[in-house]
């Protein structure tokens, strides 16, 4: 265990009885708690040292519930200490898939800003195909109003034009 009890190992084959004295199991239980005060002073000091990167995750957390490991190095740093292998593969493969996501996000909003541009265009056309129409069909209207005036402009010229000759006559 450590340098004042040294390697030890206890095995009884009785679970009512110790198979050491009282005296022992007063030094083992002495240990441990030094042991256990030792972690604890040791945890105690880690925590206050690295504060502001705790509150830092905590804010992190709050804002999304749950993170992956990059998001945590995103917020810690790197390691104090290098990765395993297995551990760089995996974060790798995570950015691969990552980068991949963000590009098929990226061409997704682009053709649906295509498909959005070809819809208004659409909308475009049929509005300009509309308004050609009406013009059309006033210019066809106004013609034919034209056409109806002159129609009816004839038969007064003719009278005027007779008016005028009978005039002339009675002169």
């Amino acid at each position: 265990m450590n340098d004042a009890m040294g390697l030890v190992s206890y095995q009884g084959d009785s679970e009512y009885q110790k198979p050491y004295s009282e005296e022992t199991a007063t030094e083992i239980d002495f240990e441990v708690k030094n042991l256990v005060d030792e972690c604890y002073a040791q945890t105690k000091e880690l925590l206050e040292s690295k504060r502001e990167l705790i509150e830092k995750l905590a804010e992190s957390l709050l804002e999304k519930e749950s993170i992956n490991l990059p998001e945590i190095i995103k917020v810690l740093g790197d390691r104090p200490f290098p990765m395993k292998e297995s551990l760089r593969d995996y974060l790798e493969e995570l950015n691969k898939r990552k980068v991949d996501e963000d590009l098929q996000e990226e061409i997704d909003v682009a053709k649906k800003a295509m498909e959005e541009s070809a819809k208004d265009e659409e909308v475009v056309d049929a509005a300009v195909k509309d308004d050609t129409a009406e013009e059309d069909k006033a210019a066809e209207e106004g013609e034919a109003a034209e056409k109806s005036d002159t129609a009816e402009d004839e038969p007064k010229k003719k009278e005027d034009e007779s008016t005028n000759i009978d005039d002339v006559n009675k002169k």
